[in-house]
């Protein structure tokens, strides 16, 4: 009899929990976005995107997200569009329980500036990426310059995965290996 009412207790409380469960999922499909919160990864060392600017992206003046259901909000289209932004190398978005929606951006860690023989100037991210010199921030790193033919203009281009003449991209492999050095000694001072 004591199995019996053990059994019976147990079964009560799966059913409570997976009843209450579908409460819980029923309310959240009817939860509107009540606050937008923004926040960027090494901001402090690299500023090619501002919280402004996202939110600028994320909202306009005919599609604001705060007050929206969010079955409504289009999370994977909001991903993709900061995602195409040149200084961001990973967004992440996900909604709370008390209505915020989070958005997490990822900037890319420019280690060298170059400025070409064409007076261009870009930078090289630590992924061997280029990514092109913003008007609003410098960043403090290490400058490049000289007879270096490499254009800003050109889409797509990794200096790791690009056929490139030899000798330019092991110039441009050791320079960013030297730079990689030199930023790690500067970090344990």
């Amino acid at each position: 009899m004591k199995l019996f009412l053990n059994i019976l207790f147990w079964l009560a409380v799966i059913a409570y929990y997976f009843i209450s469960l579908g409460f819980v999922v029923d309310r959240r499909n009817e939860q509107v976005c009540t606050a937008l919160k923004i926040s960027i990864t090494d901001s402090a060392r690299s500023r090619f995107i501002t919280v402004n600017d996202i939110y600028q992206l994320v909202e306009n003046r005919n599609h604001k997200i705060v007050g929206l259901l969010f079955d409504s909000i289009n999370i994977p289209k909001i991903e993709q569009r900061l995602s195409e932004q040149a200084p961001v190398r990973k967004v992440k978005i996900y909604k709370t329980i008390d209505g915020t929606l989070h958005i997490n951006v990822t900037q890319r860690t420019p280690v060298v500036r170059i400025i070409n023989r064409f007076g261009e100037s870009y930078y090289l991210d630590d992924m061997g990426d280029l990514l092109k010199h913003s008007n609003s921030y410098c960043a403090h790193v290490l400058v490049a310059n000289g007879f270096i033919n490499q254009r800003s203009d050109q889409k797509n281009y990794n200096v790791l995965t690009t056929e490139v003449i030899f000798l330019i991209r092991s110039l441009v492999n050791e320079t960013k290996d030297l730079i990689k050095k030199i930023t790690s000694v500067e970090s344990t001072l």
